[in-house]
């Protein structure tokens, strides 16, 4: 194994102190069967107690929903510890969904992590926290010697109910649409969007750079990288204008002294267009590079959902290895976490 990658989850968007990696695993040893807690013990007590060697080692932490602020003050506790990475949830803003209902376990889920995955506009300002909060962010933990891993949803952006905000959009624009809706906009009010025709005049987008389609066989290529996913208004990321636009974004990150990017649904866009927007980026910023492990190039982790029939070329985990030139093995592939959840490592949690 290169490293470590660890994943704490706050469901609330509130400070997440209460949650340790130790008293997870806790909670799942006691619920265990009888016959499998020896082995939860010894990979309880592995992950615990269990530090890389040096900075050089891979050791990424992912921080699932948990605010900046929160992550700020946790930073020098975690390089003590001796991670070097931290992974973030989107960063870009996004629509706001109706909470307040059931998860499985019967919990009240107020903040559905599925709004994070939906932009409607890419400035910095999401329910975790501005612009501001995420500059201080990734300055406290460099301080620290971690480097920021930043989630960029590039593939699509949110699905709303039929609305429309400008005349601009006609014929559209009439009583049969109403305006977007202002509570699913409070993370950048200024949005103007025309959902009928895919029309987001404040990212500079029409509906000639995007998919008018629906994925209706996951395991056809095409389909998955050239239609929408689950009815999420899919961009041309093989256009140099949305390239072009999208790289901007990513630049800005890398000014803020971003190490590295995870990319969410990488599969649903073809290594080639990926390639184009991460080969021209700049480097990851001085500071980063002098206090941290993060590399001189920005470390690229596309996520690779699996296809469980026998994938086609193009929806290969191996297809996004060397996403940027950046070469090595960097993916997010879900096949580990399902031969867990196979051999009763809290089963109740992974459904």
């Amino acid at each position: 194994a290169r490293g470590f990658f660890i994943s704490l989850h706050c469901a609330k968007s509130a400070r997440c102190e209460e949650l340790s990696l130790s008293t997870i695993m806790a909670s799942c040893f006691v619920r265990a069967p009888l016959l499998t807690r020896a082995f939860k013990l010894l990979l309880w007590l592995l992950v615990v107690f269990s530090r890389p060697a040096d900075a050089s080692t891979a050791s990424l932490l992912q921080l699932f929903a948990w605010p900046y602020d929160a992550i700020a003050e946790e930073c020098g506790r975690l390089g003590r510890d001796g991670w070097t990475a931290i992974q973030i949830s989107p960063v870009f803003s996004h629509v706001r969904i109706n909470g307040d209902r059931e998860t499985d376990l019967g919990e009240k889920q107020i903040y559905p992590w599925e709004e994070m995955y939906q932009p409607i506009s890419w400035r910095f300002h999401s329910r975790l926290g501005n612009e501001t909060q995420l500059r201080n962010m990734v300055d406290r933990c460099a301080d620290s010697g971690i480097f920021i891993i930043a989630d960029v949803v590039m593939n699509h952006l949110a699905a709303m109910d039929n609305c429309c905000d400008t005349a601009t959009s006609l014929p559209f624009h009439d009583e049969e649409y109403p305006p977007c809706p202002a509570a699913a906009k409070i993370f950048d009010p200024s949005v103007e969007l025309c959902v009928p025709n895919s029309t987001f005049p404040h990212l500079s987008l029409t509906q000639e750079d995007f998919h008018l389609c629906g994925i209706d066989d996951y395991g056809d290529a095409e389909q998955v990288k050239d239609c929408g996913l689950s009815g999420l208004p899919d961009m041309k990321t093989e256009s140099p204008k949305v390239q072009r636009l999208l790289r901007s974004r990513l630049e800005a990150l890398l000014e803020l002294g971003v190490g590295g990017f995870r990319v969410d649904a990488a599969k649903h866009m073809w290594p080639g267009d990926l390639d184009k927007i991460f080969d021209g980026l700049p480097d990851v910023a001085k500071k980063t590079q002098d206090q941290t492990a993060s590399g001189k190039r920005p470390f690229i982790l596309p996520e690779v959902l699996p296809t469980f029939s026998a994938p086609q070329e193009g929806l290969r985990n191996t297809d996004y290895i060397n996403i940027g030139g950046n070469e090595g093995a960097n993916v997010t592939f879900f096949h580990w976490a399902f031969r867990l959840r196979e051999i009763g490592l809290c089963p109740w949690k992974a459904r």
